[in-house]
């Protein structure tokens, strides 16, 4: 009997640990590349500059890398590196550059949509190096 006992609670251990590990790794998922667009409205600042934004298309890849395209009047690609936050609907996004891959620095966040798959909103903050001009985006989607 006492040998049984043991084994319930050596079983019943090992299963409270299994149940408390699993949510843990599930944490820990690879991150799987993803686009996620939406039209709506938006404006970016750079230094004194104001542009209306109409839509934006984030590709966030596999290793980490985001490629960001805000349609505007003039069409702006932006670089960088993204990875999840402590929420399944934010991802954090440090702007390493633009088209020409230098200048450009800061971070932001994308927002996801309930659905899973659009973009519900775009803000972010950067400094570009050259010019030392502020860029900010604030974009909502309709």
């Amino acid at each position: 009997m006492e040998l049984k006992r043991k084994h319930h609670i050596l079983l019943a251990t090992l299963t409270t640990l299994t149940l408390l590990v699993i949510p843990v790794f599930a944490g820990f998922q690879e991150q799987k590349s993803r686009i996620v667009s939406a039209d709506g409205e938006g404006t970016l600042r750079v230094g004194k500059e104001t542009f209306k934004v109409n839509a934006v298309v984030a590709k966030l890849l596999e290793d980490g890398t985001a490629e960001i395209t805000l349609l505007t009047d003039i069409t702006v690609f932006i670089s960088g590196t993204w990875k999840r936050s402590d929420s399944e609907k934010v991802i954090d996004v440090s702007i390493t550059g633009t088209a020409t891959k230098g200048g450009v620095q800061g971070s932001g966040q994308i927002f996801i949509a309930d659905d899973g798959k659009s973009l519900a909103r775009l803000k972010f903050q950067a400094l570009n190096k050259i010019s030392n001009r502020t860029v900010e985006l604030d974009f909502v989607a309709k």
